[in-house]
C-alpha cells in the first residue's frame, strides 16, 4: 500500500522513534500488508478497515506462533497508522474501539514530571528562545508533537491570547489559551524570526525537538526519558490533580480518554 510508506516515511521524518522502535514499526505494519495481499479481498482499501479485518488480522499472527503480546504490539502499531490516517483526514471511524485486547500485555500506565521537574525544565538557564517556546508550548497548552510541528503563525491570535489547532486527532478546530508568559515569547519569537502569514513556527522536526528536551533535562538533572508525550501527559495529570473539570481537559487536549495519554 502506497499510504502505507506513506506514513513509515513521516515515521522516520516526524516521530522522533528510536531505530529499534521504527524497525519494529516497519516490521509489524509489513506484517499486515503481507496479511492484507494473501487473505483480504481483492482492491481492499484502508480506509474501509473494519473490526472483522483486525481480528482476521490477529489470528493470521497467532497462526504463525506468535504470543498475544505480539498480537497487541502489532495492533497498536496498526493503531497508530490508523490514527496518523485520522489526522489526515483519510479516515473517521474507530475500528479498534471494537475489537478486544488481553489487557495483562497492554501498558496502560503513562511517564509523567512532577510539578517540581516541570518548573526545573522550564527554567532552564542555557535555553535560547525557540527551546523556551517549545517547551512552554508543550505543557502550558498540552500539545501533541505533531499540533506543535504544524503550527501557523495564522494560528496564533496573541491579542485575543489563544491558538487554534487544526490538525488534531478528532478532526475537529479547537482553541487554546494562552498564559501571560506564553504570549510574551510567542510575541518575541515571531517578531525576531519575522515569521509571515502562512508560515510555520518552527522549521525543525519531531527528533529534533525530542533531542532538545533530552538534552535541557539532563542539563537541569532530570534522569528520565522525556518526550513531548510526557510534557503532555504532565499536563493532563497537573490539570486533574488541580481539580480542573473532566470535560474542560477534554475539550483542551482534543481527547476523550484523560485516565490514558496519547502522542
Amino acid at each position: 500500500m502506497q499510504v502505507l510508506l506513506e506514513f513509515l516515511e513521516y515515521l522516520e521524518n516526524c516521530s522522533g522513534l528510536a531505530y529499534n522502535s521504527l524497525r519494529l514499526y516497519k516490521r509489524d505494519l509489513f506484517d499486515f500488508d503481507k496479511f492484507i495481499q494473501e487473505q483480504a479481498e481483492q482492491n481492499f482499501k484502508i480506509e474501509n478497515l473494519s473490526k472483522e479485518n483486525l481480528e482476521e488480522f490477529s489470528e493470521y499472527i497467532r497462526k504463525q506462533g506468535s504470543s498475544t503480546a505480539t498480537v497487541n504490539r502489532k495492533l497498536s502499531a496498526l493503531k497508530k497508522f490508523w490514527d496518523w490516517l485520522r489526522e489526515q483526514g483519510r479516515a473517521e471511524r474507530d475500528p479498534f474501539s471494537q475489537i478486544f485486547r488481553s489487557s495483562q500485555f497492554r501498558n496502560n500506565s503513562f511517564e509523567y514530571l512532577s510539578e517540581e521537574e516541570v518548573n526545573s525544565l522550564l527554567d532552564c538557564e542555557n535555553c535560547d528562545l525557540e527551546t523556551k517556546l517549545i517547551l512552554e508550548l508543550l505543557y502550558s497548552s498540552g500539545l501533541r508533537i505533531n499540533e506543535l510541528l504544524n503550527l501557523t503563525l495564522d494560528d496564533i491570535a496573541l491579542e485575543e491570547k489563544s491558538i487554534q489547532v487544526k490538525n488534531s486527532r478528532s478532526n475537529k478546530i479547537r482553541l487554546l489559551p494562552i498564559t501571560d508568559l506564553l504570549q510574551t515569547l510567542l510575541k518575541t519569537y515571531i517578531e525576531e524570526k519575522e515569521i509571515s502569514s502562512a508560515e510555520k513556527l518552527f522549521k525543525i522536526s519531531a527528533r529534533e525537538v525530542y533531542r532538545m528536551v533530552q538534552k535541557i533535562a539532563k542539563e537541569v538533572g532530570i534522569n528520565k526519558k522525556i518526550t513531548a508525550s510526557t510534557l503532555r501527559n504532565s499536563f493532563i495529570k497537573h490539570m486533574k490533580e488541580r481539580g480542573a473539570h473532566k470535560v474542560f481537559i477534554q475539550d483542551l487536549i482534543g481527547q476523550k480518554n484523560i485516565n490514558k495519554a496519547v502522542i
